[in-house]
C-alpha cells in the first residue's frame, strides 16, 4: 500500500567549495488524493528553502485562472498577495516563461503598497507541464507559480534560478494532482438543473 504525500530525500555532500548541500534527493511522487498533493508540495517547499538559504516560499495554483494558495513554508499572506499582484501585471511574461526578480524589494519602482513589504529578495517562477508525443515536446501547460524569498540578492543570480526551475518541475507533479482531483469532483457533482416537465395531450 503507498503512502500518500511521502518523500524520500538522500542529502548530497557539500561542495569543496562550503556551498550548502543540495537537498533535492529522491522524491516519491506518487500522489492519491489532494491531501497528498498539498502535503506533498509542503515538504518539496522545506526543502527549497534551505536549499536555496531563503526565508519562505509559497506554491500557488492557477486552475480557474485566479492564484490560489496550494501550499507554504514560512511565508504569510504578504506572500500571496505580491504573487498574486504580480502575477496580475506580468502574466504575459510569466505565461512565456520568464521570472519575475526582486532583488531590493522596498526600492523597486514596480511593486506597490503592501508589496514592498518582506525580505529584500524575492522571485515568482512559472510551473509548467510539459506536453510530449513520444519523443517529441508538444507544448507546456501552465499550472501555478512558485515564490520564494530571502535576505539575499543572490536568490535572483542564476544557480538559485536553475535549482527553482528544477524544483518547480518536481511541483508539477502535485498540482496536476489537484487539477485532477478538481475537475473530478466538477465531474460528479449533481446537475441542479431542471428541465421542464413536459405532459402528453390528455383525451377528453
Amino acid at each position: 500500500m503507498s503512502t500518500l504525500g511521502t518523500t524520500t530525500m538522500e542529502e548530497k555532500p557539500a561542495a569543496a567549495s562550503g556551498a550548502p548541500p543540495d537537498l533535492i534527493g529522491d522524491f516519491a511522487l506518487e500522489v492519491a488524493d489532494a491531501e497528498g498533493a498539498r502535503a506533498l508540495a509542503g515538504q518539496v517547499l522545506e526543502v527549497l528553502v534551505e536549499v536555496l538559504g531563503g526565508r519562505g516560499a509559497v506554491l500557488l495554483s492557477l486552475h480557474g485562472g485566479e492564484p490560489a494558495l496550494v501550499a507554504s513554508c514560512s511565508a504569510g499572506e504578504v506572500a500571496v498577495a505580491t504573487a498574486a499582484a504580480v502575477w496580475a501585471r506580468g502574466r504575459a511574461a510569466l505565461e512565456e516563461g520568464e521570472p519575475f526578480c526582486v532583488t531590493a524589494r522596498s526600492g523597486d519602482a514596480r511593486l506597490e503598497g503592501a508589496e514592498r513589504e518582506g525580505p529584500e529578495a524575492f522571485v515568482l517562477v512559472p510551473v509548467f507541464h510539459p506536453e510530449w508525443l513520444g519523443l517529441v515536446l508538444t507544448g507546456r501547460q501552465l499550472l501555478g507559480l512558485l515564490y520564494a524569498e530571502g535576505d539575499d540578492a543572490a536568490l535572483c543570480g542564476a544557480a538559485s534560478l536553475e535549482r527553482l526551475q528544477r524544483y518547480a518541475r518536481i511541483l508539477a507533479r502535485p498540482l496536476l494532482e489537484l487539477k485532477a482531483q478538481a475537475s473530478a469532483s466538477a465531474e460528479a457533482a449533481p446537475d441542479t438543473t431542471t428541465t421542464p416537465e413536459r405532459h402528453g395531450d390528455t383525451e377528453g
